[in-house]
């Protein structure tokens, strides 16, 4: 089962705060041929003895980050983080969440991009997934400096 929460605080409270829930640890279930929901054992082989397992409270945050750079860079930005495309069909309540805060926020979809050849990503890991919500151009002054 899944809990989503939404955290408002100080945010060296709100570390604590993930750090003590993600530390707990609470009884592990599995459902019978009944589809009743029945303890996880860790069974000793020696004795056939069991008790009951335990699993580590996952904490999985949802973050929304801001990355800035020139709009020349995006191509190399987009190459580093490699949207993960692949998830939308799976995970498609959180395509439909990333589509309409993009609305809400007035951002633009990311354009379709050139291949990623020569860029490396910065970080690969089964366990994070980066979805592109959108982008904002940046505006410029008659100087073309562009405006913060």
């Amino acid at each position: 089962m899944h809990t989503y929460v939404v955290v408002r605080g100080i945010i060296h409270e709100q570390e604590r705060f993930i750090k003590e829930l993600s530390s707990q640890y609470i009884p592990a279930w599995k459902k019978n041929s009944k589809g009743e929901f029945i303890p996880m054992k860790t069974i000793d082989p020696e004795t056939g003895e069991g008790d009951q397992s335990l699993m580590q409270v996952s904490v999985r945050p949802i973050q929304l980050y801001e990355i800035v750079h020139h709009e020349p860079e995006l191509n190399r930005v987009l190459a580093m983080i490699r949207p993960a495309k692949k998830y939308r069909e799976k995970y498609k309540w959180m395509a439909w969440i990333v589509e309409k805060l993009g609305k809400i926020m007035g951002l633009e979809k990311v354009p379709e991009v050139e291949e990623f050849k020569g860029i490396p990503q910065c970080y690969k890991n089964k366990h994070v997934v980066c979805e592109v919500v959108g982008i904002k151009r940046d505006e410029y002054n008659d100087e073309g400096m562009e405006q913060l």
